[in-house]
Parts: C-alpha cells; sequence; structure tokens
C-alpha cells in the first residue's frame, strides 16, 4: 500500500513515500518575494495563523512532484506540538482530498516512531528554534518540552553572517545574503567531535558567483552555536534534551528517555551533531551534580 509522508515544517516541506530513509521533494514552507522576512505563512508549525489556501497550494505541488503516478491509499501529515484540534480538522481534511485513509500525528512523535523507538527525546533543531520533546510509550509529554531559539537554524545563519562579513563578502540584496548563509549553513556548519576525521578548508561556491573559504575555525564557529547556545548562561543542545528527560520522568523512565535520543530537522544535518550530542549527555549523565 503506498503511504504518503508529509511534514509541513516551518522553513520546509517534505515529502517522501513511507519505508524511504529520505525525502523526495524539499520545497520551502512560505511563500512571496519579500527579501527581508518571509513570505506569507504556508506553514501552521511557525505558531502563526497559517494561509491554508497558500499552504495547500504548497503541499499539493511537492506531493505531485515526489510521486506524480502512484495512487496513495494513505496519508500521514504531521502538526505541530498542541496544535489546537481546528488545525488537526484542516490538516486532515487536506489530507482526506490525498487518499481516504489519514493519520494526522505529532511531528516529534512521528520522528521517534520512525526511527524505531516508542519512548525517546526527539530533538528537532529546526528553522525558528531547537525543541526536545520527550516521548513516552508513543505519546508525547507537552508539558516536558523545551525549546530554544538561539539553537535553531535562523540563529545558525546569523552566526554564518558574522563569519562571511568577517572575510569582507558582500550581497546586493538581503535575499542573496540569506540563501548564501543557509548554503554555507547546510554545506560547511560543523561540532567538535573525537570520532570524526579532522575537518579541512572547504571552499563553498555561491549561487550569487562568489565563492568563500572556510578554515576549519570558520565551521565549528558556525555548528558550536548548538552547544555554547551563542552567549554567556546560555543553554546548549545537550542541556535542553536534559532539561525536557528530566521533566518528563525520573529513574529508569527517564533512562530509557536519554537512551532513545533522536535528531532530526534540518539542523541535524550539520557535521558530527549526533556524536557529539551523544557524548554531551553521556558526560551530563556522569556528574553528580
Amino acid at each position: 500500500m503506498a503511504i504518503y509522508c508529509l511534514d509541513a515544517g516551518a522553513a520546509t516541506t517534505r515529502v517522501c513515500l513511507a519505508g524511504e530513509d529520505a525525502p523526495r521533494v524539499r520545497v520551502p514552507s512560505a511563500r512571496g518575494n519579500n527579501e527581508q522576512t518571509p513570505q506569507t505563512p504556508s506553514s501552521p508549525s511557525r505558531g502563526l495563523a497559517p494561509d491554508w489556501a497558500a499552504a495547500e497550494e504548497v503541499w499539493l505541488a511537492a506531493l505531485a512532484a515526489a510521486a506524480p503516478a502512484v495512487d496513495a491509499q494513505a496519508v500521514v501529515i504531521t502538526k505541530p506540538l498542541l496544535a489546537p484540534e481546528r488545525t488537526t480538522r484542516r490538516l486532515r481534511k487536506f489530507a482526506l482530498k490525498i487518499a481516504p485513509k489519514v493519520w494526522v500525528c505529532e511531528a516529534p512523535t512521528l520522528a521517534l516512531l520512525g526511527a524505531g523507538l516508542e519512548t525517546g527525546v526527539a530533538v528537532d533543531v529546526g528553522a525558528t528554534a531547537a525543541r526536545a520533546v520527550p516521548v513516552v510509550d508513543g505519546r508525547a509529554v507537552p508539558h516536558a518540552a523545551r525549546a530554544a531559539a538561539r539553537l535553531g537554524g535562523d540563529a545558525l545563519d546569523a552566526r554564518v553572517g558574522q563569519v562571511l562579513t568577517a572575510k569582507g563578502l558582500r550581497f546586493s540584496t538581503k535575499k542573496a545574503f540569506f540563501a548564501a548563509a543557509r548554503k554555507v549553513k547546510e554545506t560547511a556548519a560543523a561540532v567538535q567531535s573525537e570520532r570524526r576525521p579532522q575537518l579541512s578548508l572547504l571552499t563553498v561556491d555561491l549561487e550569487d558567483g562568489q565563492s568563500v573559504s572556510l578554515t576549519t575555525e570558520d565551521r565549528l564557529k558556525i555548528g558550536e552555536q548548538l552547544f555554547d547556545g551563542g552567549g554567556i548562561d546560555a543553554v546548549g543542545l545537550h542541556e535542553l534534551v536534559l532539561a525536557a528527560a528530566v521533566a518528563a520522568a525520573d529513574g529508569a523512565k527517564r533512562a530509557k528517555l536519554l537512551n532513545g535520543v533522536f535528531v532530526c530537522g534540518g539542523g541535524s544535518l550539520v557535521d558530527g551533531l549526533p556524536e557529539r550530542l551523544g557524548d554531551e549527555l553521556r558526560k551530563l549523565a556522569a556528574d553528580p551534580d
């Protein structure tokens, strides 16, 4: 049975067929031409009232591009944590246009279940923030969820901007600047990890014809924000995960949560992130304080 999976994130909408390891299609979740800030919100994931007509247009185009010849019998579509019932109803109504069977599921729960886990912490390093959401026996624990905007993709883009500015790059429009920041982040961002070979100099060709050479220090400056939080007394990703697990359970259940950490979202592709997060969590767990 063909099953569509549609994840409408804050920045990107992704579509695949059930059982596939990676999205077939990635498209922006926003529409418009404003060069400074977005575009009309086409996703409920930003916590704003979405333009439903625009959202459905984006989703239908993504579904058609993913598998134009597939007659799907079911659709799995994600919703934000604590989405109101009206959002769930609207998502279900849309999905029923595509297939007769529909499952609207909270994104963190779906991420963990897709990894074969019923209990764990889904760590979504998304565009607007990083979120650590405990899931126990297949159900999210909303009151224990923790989020930090300074650990999201937008904050990493700002850190990339500092690196590009220091290297003397100039951009004619804000749209070009943000496009360059995203490409550098997705191509070169890295964190310290003892399990990975030494990082090397990397040259990134930008869409406007410029190029930038990034040293190991440059690459780590971008990614390390995920663990230093971008400032004094800021929370790192590992501390966010531990706080979520502590708030959700104690004893053996907490240990099970921390043994089932699953990293997702665009930021999960930062070089060395899963290994570094595991190492930092083990250090925190071993610290008696």
